[in-house]
């Protein structure tokens, strides 16, 4: 007469040794998913986020020098400490050769299209630089008019304002001036390529960079 007979130790002991390298297997694979996932998302907001600025820097930038029914001059023309002018600034300086880069760009255009203009108001006023030390992309924000309008901080450059998340760490920010004459036109137009890279705060593995071109139509004085 035959008995059910049950498990050894030694069976027991293999089963649960088993089990349990299936499970930590099981574990280990759902901890690295869950990770690559996390990066995923991370990329996907660095993304979106340079996207975001980089819009925002085009709809304002490429509308330097507009002045919608200026009288003699065009006073949103813009000069250089040392009496360049041109629609754009870059680090303070006015009309430079095509290959120099700078990390700063100021602008000003007649943001409301009022009637007559003769002189910039303080709300025409614009700008973006980097500040390396923080890591940021600030704005100017038209605080006390043009006395903090410089790229340059020690020269009165003060009171811009950080214009991207603390969760961004901006590590480049370069304005390259293109100039470009339309076929069969007398008007000069600019271009302007403009790069981006930014990491993520807490990982700083996440990078990216963004190239994209504005053109500036309204022509240097």
């Amino acid at each position: 007469m035959n008995k059910n007979k049950g498990y050894s130790l030694v069976e027991l002991l293999v089963g649960s040794a088993v089990s349990l390298i299936v499970i930590a297997a099981s574990i280990a694979a759902l901890s690295s998913s869950m990770s690559l996932g996390n990066d995923q998302l991370q990329r996907d907001y660095l993304t979106s986020q340079l996207n975001v600025i980089a819009t925002a820097m085009s709809q304002e930038i490429s509308r330097a020098g507009y002045c919608f029914d200026c009288l003699s001059s065009n006073p949103f023309i813009t000069a250089d400490p040392e009496g360049n002018k041109s629609s754009v600034i870059i680090d303070d300086l006015g009309i430079t050769d095509k290959d120099y880069k700078g990390s700063c760009i100021r602008f000003a255009y007649n943001h409301d299209s009022r009637s007559g203009s003769t002189s910039p108001h303080k709300d025409d006023l614009k700008g973006y630089r980097l500040d390396g030390d923080k890591q940021v992309i600030e704005i100017y924000e038209n605080r006390d008019g043009s006395a903090n309008w410089k790229c340059d901080r020690d020269n009165g450059g003060t009171y811009w304002q950080d214009m991207n998340y603390e969760r961004l760490d901006i590590t480049e920010l370069t304005f390259k001036r293109n100039a470009l004459t339309l076929d069969g036109v007398s008007n000069r137009v600019q271009q302007l390529e403009i790069t981006i890279t930014a990491a993520v705060s807490d990982k700083p593995g996440i990078k990216e960079s963004l190239t994209f071109n504005v053109t500036v139509w309204n022509v240097d004085s």
